[in-house]
């Protein structure tokens, strides 16, 4: 789920909102989701439920959503020096295991 292909370390975004258009369109580029905005306003409106920061400094935007070709997560850093992961799901199924995987070896 998660690959070398989604991890962006030499590059910095100025901030959480940058961070997450990148990874959506990367995430498009790369065949994973059917449609940009689709899938970000997906993302949008989880992130206005509640804060998806699992840590200090770590936040991790997700949307289970039918825009979601492959279950895929993307990761990058901004220039604030906090952690974003992107988590892209399809299912409940996909959805629930890829965060808890992810939590745990966040929380590690």
């Amino acid at each position: 789920m998660l690959s070398d292909d989604y991890i962006f370390e030499s590059r910095l975004a100025e901030n959480r909102d940058e961070a997450l258009d990148y990874l959506c369109k990367s995430l498009y580029k790369n065949g994973r989701i059917k449609n940009i905005s689709a899938f970000k306003e997906a993302v949008l409106k989880r992130e206005s439920e509640t804060s998806t920061e699992l840590a200090p400094g770590v936040f991790v935007p997700h949307a289970k959503s039918p825009e979601v070709l492959f279950p895929s997560v993307a990761y990058m850093k901004t220039k604030g020096g906090e952690s974003v992961y992107l988590l892209a799901s399809d299912s409940d199924e996909a959805h629930i295991a890829a965060l808890s995987r992810l939590a745990k070896k966040l929380l590690e």
